[in-house]
């Protein structure tokens, strides 16, 4: 008797995520990236998710041979998202693959404030009202 072995033969896709902050670079947890098998990245592509470990990294690993695509879904807060898809093939003499992404810091934080238009004011100081909490409403049939 003669007996074989098939052995996997199998690759990895490593990201490496950094945070800029301040002009310097660090290693970023949190962050949320998904593999695909297109593209497209759509939800119905993705073949599984992972998030970033403390020193940055994130490691999709026994992948077979083939292309893969490589997106992150989220970003840890107060960091701006890398929209990047990231096109990775494995191959053999190829298996190991690293892609780097870096966020940047959301230094430019906005706040929004809504206020109409009083037209029943008695002065024009009074003119325009703050949109607030308590004195809101809905306008039922006013867009159309």
């Amino acid at each position: 008797t003669v007996d074989f072995y098939n052995q996997e033969v199998l690759g990895k896709i490593t990201v490496q995520k950094t945070g800029r902050t301040d002009g310097s670079s660090n290693p970023l947890s949190g962050a949320l990236f998904g593999l695909y098998r297109k593209e497209s990245c759509t939800e119905e592509d993705k073949i599984t998710e992972i998030s970033t470990g403390s020193n940055g990294n994130a490691v999709f690993d026994r992948l077979p041979y083939g292309t893969y695509y490589v997106k992150e879904i989220s970003a840890p807060e107060g960091y701006i998202i890398d929209g990047t898809v990231h096109t990775v093939t494995l191959a053999s003499g190829d298996a190991e693959k690293t892609v780097s992404s870096v966020n940047n810091y959301n230094q430019a934080r906005v706040i929004m404030q809504k206020w109409v238009l009083d037209v029943n004011a008695q002065s024009a100081d009074d003119s325009y009202v703050k949109v607030d909490r308590t004195n809101y409403q809905e306008f039922s049939g006013s867009f159309r």
